[in-house]
């Protein structure tokens, strides 16, 4: 059997089927570590979805939460943040096979290149969750020490940093706290990551209110 293997067209902000698409400039409500399928297919087709019918209203970004990810968060950079997904199936009985353009990304960042700017993003006040999915090797607790300006190789040390910087920017407001949606297929996972981000707490010292 013959298959025509002739290369795709890489995506862009002046790819047409995108300027007619539902793509709006909506504020960034969610942070994202995490680059695979998974949540690109679930999570932020969801989103995609929800800002088409006007209820959302909102934008994402997205980190990877391992540096073995550098190659795949650069080629969602380099289509604008943009990727296509296709849906295949039955619906109310037909067999059905839907293919469109995702455009939720409106930030992508690599946190080992641009850690300064991966910490702005928890200084925005319309931020309300974090998404992850860092497979079950990425949720785990690895003593490192918190220097100023180094990233973090850990997601929960990356979160940790993250949710500091926040509780600082906004002077303990807690009105500024962010919902979490782990997404590691790990039993009890929400309890693990806050087990390991209060851990990395205590290790760096910091004040009990932001624990608290």
């Amino acid at each position: 059997m013959n298959i025509n293997k002739s290369p795709l067209k890489r995506l862009s902000k002046d790819t047409k089927a995108v300027q007619s698409s539902h793509k709006m400039d909506f504020p960034i409500k969610v942070l994202q570590i995490g680059e695979g399928n998974f949540l690109r297919g679930f999570f932020d087709w969801m989103i995609h979805e929800c800002n088409k019918q006007g209820h959302f209203k909102g934008s994402i970004a997205v980190t990877q939460p391992r540096r073995a990810g550098k190659g795949k968060i650069e080629e969602v950079k380099r289509q604008d943040g943009l990727y296509t997904l296709m849906l295949r199936g039955f619906h109310q009985g037909k067999k059905v096979e839907h293919t469109e353009i995702i455009s939720i990304f409106s930030k992508v960042i690599d946190p080992y290149e641009e850690w300064m700017e991966f910490l702005a993003l928890s200084e925005n006040p319309e931020l309300e969750f974090v998404v992850s999915n860092t497979t079950e090797a990425g949720l785990k607790y690895q003593p490192i020490p918190l220097e100023e300006g180094k990233p973090m190789e850990s997601f929960p040390g990356k979160l940790t940093a993250f949710l500091y910087n926040r509780y600082l920017h906004f002077n303990g407001d807690a009105k500024k706290g962010l919902i979490m949606l782990p997404c590691e297929l790990l039993e009890r996972n929400g309890d693990s990551l806050k087990q390991y981000v209060l851990k990395h707490s205590r290790d760096w010292d910091l004040p009990k209110p932001f624990m608290e």
